[in-house]
């Protein structure tokens, strides 16, 4: 399989469907309700494909008046997910939502983020999806573990010191 790390097209997602290494993430969700999109998974998503909720998988819980509205997940809570999601090393991963790929780009992010290169964000969304004709299901999955471990990339980040810092050391901020 060739390895994909920024976009995945419908038909290529298709002519890979049921590939052992391929695992597909529905991010569907909605800031207004936040359960839409685990009821939208459970009506129809793309076969074999596994949900990944923005608050609950993809953040870790806000601490008021400390954290931003969608902090990153705990590294070994969002590593457990992913085995049990049935993530590996060289697993290809593909996430995809029905927002503009606003919550598949934060997947994709965090994946890259604990080191993983093989992910992919579906072109087009669901909605792409859907417009194709492709075969849909409404049965949750239960993929075999992975055993994906986390390589933490910490140069992806930066906090609020090295933000007033390159502040302090500039006059456009």
């Amino acid at each position: 399989m060739t390895q994909r790390t920024t976009l995945i097209e419908p038909d290529e997602l298709h002519e890979i469907l049921g590939q052992p290494e391929l695992v597909i993430l529905d991010c569907r969700f909605s800031l207004q309700n936040t359960e839409s999109g685990r009821d939208q998974y459970k009506t129809a998503h793309i076969p074999g494909a596994v949900y990944a909720h923005l608050e609950e998988t993809l953040s870790s819980a806000v601490i008021p008046g400390v954290s931003g509205r969608h902090p990153l997940p705990v590294v070994i809570e969002i590593e457990q997910f992913l085995r049990e999601a049935g993530v590996n090393q060289q697993s290809q991963i593909v996430a995809y939502d029905s927002s503009g790929s606003a919550f598949a780009s934060r997947a994709w992010w965090v994946l890259k983020w604990l080191g993983h290169e093989s992910v992919a964000v579906l072109n087009g969304g669901w909605q792409s999806w859907e417009r194709v004709g492709f075969t849909i299901e409404n049965e949750s999955m239960v993929p075999e573990r992975g055993d994906f471990r986390a390589e933490v990339v910490h140069d992806m980040l930066v906090d609020l010191a090295d933000i007033d810092s390159v502040a302090a050391d500039s006059d456009t901020l």
